[in-house]
């Protein structure tokens, strides 16, 4: 992995940064076998909110907060090697709320539409991130996330209500600015990125015959607090979304 202060200084001029080799191939094992162990559970215990599966499949889309039914992951969210890293781009105590798993399977897998992550959790200061952990290698064919550099430093741009499972809060549409400002992050298993909570991001749909699978960890200081009314806005948001879900 490269120095930390080298991750802190692209982190902080570009709003996201790639590290390679962030896990090895035993922890990644690891994490493939939770997966597969809570994936195998019986998904009725999980409650809304916590399961997204691809529109018309059977196909998990999104598990949110597994932390809660994983002892393994609850361990990960205290792991060094995070937060060592969001204590040096912070500048104060991380805390880890959230462990999400994201799928896209092969032929199936839908994209993701442009969204600020800080859209949906509202915090105030922003400071907060996300570590995306490719557990599969993350190609332009099978949807890779692609990132809006230097957008972090732009502040929210308008999201509204999309309907999209899992993603309810989106970018309608992205200025040609911003698009010009894309880069595509290409991963191989066991690499990392590391996203601002206010970056653009989005991902295409899975072309291939190969899954993209991956596992994110939230972050944020301690010091986060919530903004009421940016947080109503996104609850409304996700209500359309369910009452689509339902519908379907």
């Amino acid at each position: 992995m490269q120095p930390i202060d080298e991750i802190a200084r692209a982190y902080e001029n570009d709003g996201y940064v790639a590290i390679k080799q962030f896990f090895s191939n035993d922890q990644l094992r690891n994490i493939d076998a939770e997966i597969e162990r809570l994936l195998a559970d019986d998904m009725s215990k999980w409650g809304q909110g916590e399961i997204f599966y691809e529109p018309g499949s059977d196909k998990v889309r999104q598990l949110e907060t597994i932390e809660r039914h994983s002892d393994f992951f609850r361990g990960l969210m205290r792991d060094r090697c995070f937060i060592e890293i969001a204590e040096r781009l912070f500048g104060e105590e991380p805390v880890c709320d959230n462990v999400s798993y994201m799928a896209k399977a092969p032929k199936v897998g839908s994209a993701v539409p442009p969204h600020q992550d800080n859209a949906y959790y509202n915090l105030v200061p922003d400071h907060a991130l996300t570590f995306w952990i490719a557990l599969d290698p993350s190609t332009e064919e099978n949807g890779c996330m692609h990132v809006v550099r230097g957008s972090h430093k732009g502040g929210i741009v308008p999201h509204a209500a999309s309907g999209v499972s899992g993603n309810s809060y989106a970018i309608p549409e992205l200025p040609n600015a911003l698009k010009q400002q894309e880069k595509p992050i290409l991963l191989e298993p066991g690499d990392c990125s590391i996203h601002h909570c206010v970056t653009i991001h989005r991902s295409e749909a899975n072309r291939s015959a190969s899954p993209r699978r991956a596992l994110l960890l939230f972050v944020r200081s301690a010091s986060c607090k919530v903004d009421e009314a940016g947080m109503a806005k996104k609850q409304e948001a996700a209500r359309i979304m369910y009452e689509r879900i339902q519908q379907s």
